[in-house]
């Protein structure tokens, strides 16, 4: 074991990390590591929060910050540039009326692309 801030943990929780922090939310990882036996110093499991805070630590990055790099939005912020509410937004895409990516970054929040477009008869627009 190699002692990390506050958490005495393996290199194969290290690796696993740099290797898969993009790819899942904190709490599919935190899963990911319990279900591999991979728990944090003293055997306790690892949380959605317990992991943020270590991969903060140790400046791996997390999706969040992996797509928010790439210029991805949050909905609110996505929404307020189109002039709508989030809810709107949310409710276009459950509809089939947005033309881009998003990706789920935490367990109810969703990143939008930059180059994202919503379509429908009422409303247009180019973000």
């Amino acid at each position: 074991c190699t002692h990390y801030g506050p958490y005495s943990v393996s290199w194969r929780v290290w690796d696993y990390l740099k290797e898969h922090g993009t790819e899942y939310t904190p709490a599919e990882l935190a899963e990911q590591l319990n279900q591999q036996g991979l728990k944090r110093s003293g055997g306790g499991e690892w949380t959605s929060q317990s992991l943020t805070v270590y991969m903060h630590n140790k400046e791996i990055k997390t999706k969040e910050q992996h797509y928010r790099d790439m210029g991805y939005m949050s909905s609110k912020e996505l929404a307020e540039k189109l002039g709508i509410t989030p809810q709107s937004l949310i409710h276009r895409c459950q509809k089939g009326y947005y033309d881009g990516k998003y990706v789920r970054s935490k367990s109810k929040q969703f990143l939008f692309s930059p180059d994202a477009l919503l379509i429908d008869d009422s409303f247009k627009s180019k973000v």
